[in-house]
């Protein structure tokens, strides 16, 4: 017996998953080695050599180009507030330097203190710190609520001009100083851009010990003759901790670029170290190569761990797999409603990247179901026009196109059962259209529905075998089942049983029980290699494939008779809806 369905309705599709790397960023503060101060109250302000010349307030804010505290902060990842004695609950963005003679020396901040509020506003890492940070003004103070250890205090600082601060401190040999009068130079903040002499500060304040300028120099070394200069470079910012460094020499080895071969055993412990050390961008790739077991076994709490570090620190795409894991049920329990605030956090995007638009993308579908939030079919449409649009993505996030893909082809639906929009059969077919050119499997489905049916279009099934084929060759399996069935039947193509057996062949690879059954039906002198098929098909929830496997164990066909097995495979197959097989499963039969 085969599965031979008629009416092909049009597909939904499941969530997507971030899976490309996303490469480091120098701009990340570096992490130098400095002693744990002791808990307790704010101390008194360090006697240590003033870094730049006092301002009033008002000349202050006259001169001022960006406003700082004179400090290096990174996310107060798990391993940081565990190592400095900071509770688990607590987030923001920690001290790793604190510049002698600044606003924060003099209000008593410290090295390994934890902000979390400035004035009003909640810090939820270093990325929000530095965003905040932006909209100060010199000589205005300040408010600031930070932890250190288990303790909350809090103080006041008031920011001074960067470019003369940092100029300042790196006359007076400070290496950190001068990476960033080398950062501001570069970008021109303060001061008028001029790289080469930015390189030049870069590279005095690198050979003093700053990992940040050590990176920003590997960052300019991009030509293929500098290869080795470059990996030179990053080896030597992730020695100095610096964890930026890291995750660009990681990402080299784990997609073997920069003249490196891949070496995932190397690549993953540096991510790793890179997420500790408080760089949000490594915890997601840290996640990406542990759940997936690339240069370590899998282990997939440690990978939801790293997402969840990432996803604090803003990277929108740690917030979409943390989503994925709690919609698929994957290393912890199915919860739909924390899978939808993952995907909202995910699509919304921060300071530190833009939104996710597979975030995005799988947020609408769950609104489109009313699964883990109310149903809103309205909303569903606006998420799915946002990103089938183009919305602005990672430069390193290659998933974007394929979410893109898939929303057109979602929104596409959406206009064909008129759900969430008008009804409109020509804007439905141009957008799955758009969806299946995109690679994108669903829409190449319904394209082949639409055509095979004559819904929406005259009946054409030439056509709907061609998007059947195209849908099968991005990787789904109901299209290749489909062009199965056609080329069986001689249906826009010659009949040809080679053709069905070969696309009833790449159906149950990509996992379509029906396509195994079906194909198991043509080994009629192969037993052995039908009761495997029907297996197979029954595995994956085929409960014809269950029917035949039974009819074998009932009959001894093929294999050794086995009415115990064969009374629990009808039933099996009654259960999945199969009524012929009800009666023989039946106490009476």
């Amino acid at each position: 017996m085969t599965a031979k369905p008629a009416t092909i309705r049009l597909r939904t599709a499941g969530a997507l998953a971030a899976t490309v790397l996303l490469g480091g960023g120098c701009a990340v503060p570096p992490r130098p080695a400095l002693p744990t101060p002791a808990a307790g109250t704010v101390p008194a302000a360090a006697a240590t050599a003033p870094a730049a010349p006092a301002a009033t307030a008002p000349d202050a804010a006259r001169s001022c180009a960006s406003a700082i505290p004179g400090v290096e902060t990174v996310d107060a990842s798990r391993a940081l507030r565990r190592q400095h004695g900071v509770p688990d609950d607590v987030h923001g963005a920690m001290i790793i330097e604190v510049l002698p003679g600044g606003p924060a020396a003099q209000a008593g901040l410290a090295a390994w203190d934890v902000v979390e509020r400035l004035d009003a506003h909640e810090v939820t890492g270093a990325g929000d710190f530095d965003n905040r940070m932006n909209a100060a003004k010199c000589g205005e103070p300040l408010r600031v609520t930070f932890r250190r250890g288990g303790t909350q205090l809090t103080t006041t600082v008031s920011p001074v001009d960067s470019i003369r601060f940092y100029t300042a401190a790196c006359r007076q040999g400070l290496a950190t100083g001068c990476f960033r009068q080398g950062w501001l130079t570069a970008a021109g903040v303060g001061v008028a851009g001029d790289g080469k002499r930015a390189e030049e500060l870069y590279d005095q304040a690198c050979r003093a010990g700053s990992g940040g300028a050590c990176c920003e120099l590997a960052r300019s070394r991009h030509q293929p003759e500098r290869a080795l200069e470059r990996v030179e470079l990053l080896e030597r910012a992730c020695a100095l901790h610096y964890a930026g460094g890291c995750v660009d020499l990681a990402f080299l080895y784990a997609t073997g670029e920069g003249g490196l071969a891949r070496d995932d055993a190397r690549a993953t412990p540096l991510f790793v170290a890179a997420c500790d050390g408080g760089e949000p961008a490594g915890c997601f790739n840290a996640g990406l190569m542990v759940s997936a077991g690339r240069g370590v076994p899998a282990d997939l709490a440690a990978a939801i761990a790293a997402y969840e570090d990432g996803c604090r620190g803003g990277v929108s795409l740690a917030c979409t797999n943390l989503g994925t894991h709690h919609d698929e049920g994957r290393g912890v329990p199915a919860a739909p409603e924390r899978a939808a605030t993952y995907y909202r956090l995910g699509c919304a995007g921060s300071s530190v990247t833009p939104g996710s638009a597979t975030a995005c993308t799988n947020l609408g579908v769950m609104y489109r179901d009313g699964r883990g939030v109310e149903q809103d079919a309205g909303r569903a449409v606006e998420l799915f026009t946002r990103v089938c649009g183009g919305m602005p993505a990672h430069p390193d996030d290659q998933d974007a196109a394929v979410a893109a893909a898939m929303a057109c082809s979602l929104l596409g639906a959406q206009y064909a059962h008129g759900s969430g929009v008008a009804a409109d059969w020509a804007r439905a077919i141009a957008l799955s259209k758009q969806g299946c050119a995109g690679g994108d499997a669903f829409g190449c489905f319904n394209l082949g529905a639409v055509y095979l049916n004559g819904q929406g279009a005259d009946r054409d099934d030439a056509g709907a075998l061609r998007y059947f084929r195209l849908a099968c060759d991005h990787g789904g399996g109901k299209g290749c089942f489909q062009a199965a069935l056609m080329y069986s039947r001689g249906q826009g193509a010659a009949r040809s049983d080679e053709q069905a057996a070969a696309f009833y062949q790449k159906a149950c690879d990509a996992g379509n029980g029906t396509g195994c059954v079906n194909l198991g039906g043509f080994y009629t002198s192969d037993v052995s290699r039908a009761v495997t098929l029907f297996e197979r098909g029954c595995d994956l929830g085929e409960p014809i494939g269950c029917f035949d496997l039974a009819n074998h164990y009932a009959d001894g066909t093929g294999v050794k008779a086995d009415p115990a097995r064969a009374a629990t495979l009808y039933a099996q197959a009654c259960t999945g809806g199969y009524e012929a097989a009800c009666a023989k499963a039946s106490p009476a039969h």
